[in-house]
C-alpha cells in the first residue's frame, strides 16, 4: 500500500514517534491485513502512551476484526474511560448490534450523542439499527433530531436512504439528496455517489446517467463516481440499450485514477463475466487483488469463477486465502459452503456456517442457509433448533420467517408455516417474496377472506400498483427492500440461495 511505503525504515521503537502516529501507523498496517503487526505497534505505542483513547479504539477494532469480541469490549470501554468520545462510544455500539445485543448498542449510541450531539456519524448508525430492528418511525425521528442539531452529510445521505429503502417516499429522498450537495461545503462527492447508487437501484439508466453526467461535472477524477457511471451506461430498459464501450471507457478510467479502488476491480471483472468474457473477468480480479490482496469480496469472485469451472480445489485456495485476510467477511464463508454442499462435504460446510456465524452471530441469511441446510441433508430437529436460534438473533430478517415457514409448509405442518410466515411480515413488512408464498398457501385452502387481507396489507406497504406483482410473483419491480446494502452491491455473483440447489 502507498502509506505503507512511507513508513519502510521507520524505526517503531523510536522516541520521536507520537500516540497520533502509533495509530496511524497501524491502522495502514490493519488495512493491509498485516495483523501480527498490527497489534505489535498498538502494544507498543499502548505502553508508551496508556493513556491515549484513540490507541485503545483502534486496538478494540483490530480484535473486533479478528472476532475477539471480549477483548474488543474491553478495549472500547477503556477508551471510554480514559476519554469518552463519540467516535469511540459510536464503534463500540456497531460492534454491540452486530452481536445482537440492541438494548446497550443503544445506550452507547445516546451516550455518544450526549458527549457530542452535532456528530453526524452518531445519528446515521443509531438510526440505521432502528431501521434494522424494523422501527422505521424511530428511524425517522432520529434523523430528524439529526437534521436538527447537524444537517451533515451522513445524516442527509442516512435519511435519503431510509426514504429509498421503504418504496413510497422516493422524492423526499432526493429532495434530501439535492439539500445536501447544494449546502455542503468542500467534498460532496460522497453525496453524489449516494444519489447515484439511488438511481440505479430504481433501474432507471436516463436518470442515473443523468445525474453522473453531473457528478462527474464537479467530481471528474473520483473513482467511485466514474464506477456508478459505468453500471448506469450498463444498465438498459425499454428503449434504452446498454452502452457496453462507454461502460468499459469508465471502469478502466476509474482503475487508472485510483488502482487501489478494490470495488472497480470487483464490479469490472462481475461486468465482463455476465458479458461472457471470463478470461477478462478473471484477469480484473487478479489485478484487483494484487493491489488490494485484503479485499473479501474479490477473493469471493475469484473463488466462485473457479468454482463455476469445476476447479473446486482451486476455488478452496482462493476462500482458505480470502479469508486468512479478510476474516470477518461472512460471504466468503457462505460461497465457500456452497462448494462444499456441491461436493457432498456436509460437515465442512457446517463448520463454515459456525465459523459465519462466529464472526457476525447476527447474519440472518447464515442462520437461513444453515437451517434449510439442516432440513435437506441433517436432521429436523436440528434444523428447527437453527431457525430458532437465527430468531432469536435476527429477528427482523424476513427471509428467515419464510424459509422456516416453507419447510414446515412442505412436511405438512400448514398452521405453523401460516404463522411464521405472518410473524415474518410481521417483523418484515417489506420481504416480498414472503406474501407471495403466503398467499398461495392461503389460496390453496380456500382461505378467500385471508388472502383479501393480506392483499391489502400488500397494498399498504408497496402501494396498490404492486399488489399483483408482490402475490404472484413475490417482488416489487421499483422497491429496494429494507436491510439491502448502501453501497453498490450490484455485483454479487451468487448467494447461498443461488449458487445451489438449497432452495425450498
Amino acid at each position: 500500500m502507498k502509506g505503507l511505503d512511507l513508513m519502510k525504515g521507520v524505526d517503531s521503537e523510536a522516541e520521536s514517534l507520537s500516540a497520533n502516529a502509533y495509530n496511524g501507523w497501524a491502522f495502514l498496517e490493519m488495512q493491509a491485513a498485516n495483523t501480527g503487526r498490527t497489534r505489535e505497534l498498538l502494544k507498543e505505542g499502548n505502553a508508551k502512551f496508556p493513556m491515549d483513547g484513540a490507541l485503545l479504539q483502534t486496538w478494540g477494532t483490530l480484535e473486533e476484526k479478528c472476532c475477539e469480541y471480549e477483548t474488543a469490549r474491553e478495549l472500547y470501554s477503556k477508551s471510554v474511560e480514559v476519554r469518552p468520545t463519540a467516535v469511540a462510544l459510536v464503534a463500540w455500539a456497531c460492534m454491540e448490534a452486530k452481536l445482537g445485543d440492541t438494548a446497550r448498542a443503544r445506550e452507547l449510541f445516546r451516550n455518544a450523542l450526549r458527549v457530542d450531539p452535532l456528530h453526524g456519524a452518531a445519528y446515521h448508525a443509531y438510526a440505521s439499527l432502528e431501521m434494522k430492528q424494523g422501527n422505521v418511525d424511530e428511524a425517522r425521528r432520529i434523523f430528524e433530531l439529526g437534521l436538527d442539531k447537524d444537517p451533515s452529510a451522513s445524516v442527509l445521505v442516512g435519511y435519503a436512504q431510509l426514504e429509498m429503502k421503504f418504496g413510497s417516499r422516493k422524492d423526499k429522498a432526493r429532495e434530501l439528496f439535492r439539500r445536501g450537495v447544494s449546502q455542503t461545503r468542500g467534498d460532496a462527492s460522497f453525496i453524489w455517489h449516494a444519489w447515484l447508487t439511488m438511481e440505479l437501484r430504481e433501474r432507471d439508466p436516463l436518470s442515473a446517467r443523468g445525474i453522473a453526467l453531473e457528478a462527474r461535472k464537479r467530481y471528474s477524477g473520483n473513482s467511485r463516481i466514474l464506477v456508478a457511471s459505468a453500471l448506469a451506461e450498463a444498465m438498459s430498459a425499454r428503449g434504452v440499450p446498454p452502452d457496453l464501450d462507454k461502460s468499459r471507457e469508465f471502469f478502466k478510467e476509474a482503475v487508472l485514477v485510483d488502482p487501489f479502488h478494490a470495488h472497480a476491480w470487483q464490479t469490472w471483472g462481475v461486468h465482463e463475466f455476465r458479458n461472457g468474457n471470463e478470461a477478462i473477468a478473471r484477469g480484473l480480479f487478479q489485478k484487483g487483488l494484487n493491489k488490494c490482496p485484503s479485499h473479501g469480496p474479490l477473493w469471493q469472485a475469484c473463488g466462485v469463477l473457479e468454482v463455476e469451472d469445476g476447479n473446486f480445489d482451486e476455488a478452496e485456495k482462493m476462500f482458505r486465502n480470502g479469508i486468512s485476510k479478510c476474516p470477518n467477511h461472512v460471504p466468503l464463508y457462505q460461497a465457500w459452503a456452497c462448494m462444499e454442499v456441491r461436493r457432498g462435504s456436509f460437515d465442512k460446510a457446517r463448520e463454515l456456517l459456525e465459523q459465519a456465524l462466529r464472526s457476525d452471530p447476527s447474519h440472518g441469511a447464515v442462520w437461513t442457509a444453515y437451517g434449510l441446510l439442516e432440513s435437506r441433508y441433517g436432521s429436523l430437529e436440528k434444523s428447527r433448533e437453527l431457525f430458532l436460534q437465527g430468531l432469536r438473533r435476527a429477528p427482523n430478517h424476513g427471509p428467515l420467517y419464510r424459509t422456516f415457514a416453507m419447510v414446515e409448509e412442505r412436511l405438512g405442518n400448514y398452521e405453523r408455516a401460516r404463522q411464521l410466515f405472518r410473524e415474518g411480515i410481521e417483523r418484515d413488512p417489506y420481504d416480498a417474496p414472503s406474501y407471495r408464498e403466503l398467499s398461495l398457501l392461503e389460496k390453496k385452502f380456500g382461505r378467500r377472506d385471508a388472502f383479501k387481507e393480506l392483499a391489502l396489507q400488500a397494498q399498504d406497504v408497496f402501494g396498490s400498483g404492486n399488489v399483483k406483482s408482490v402475490l404472484l410473483e413475490g417482488k416489487c419491480s421499483n422497491f429496494v427492500r429494507a436491510g439491502d446494502e448502501d453501497d453498490l452491491e450490484l455485483t454479487k455473483l451468487w448467494s447461498m440461495e443461488h449458487a445451489l440447489d438449497l432452495s425450498i
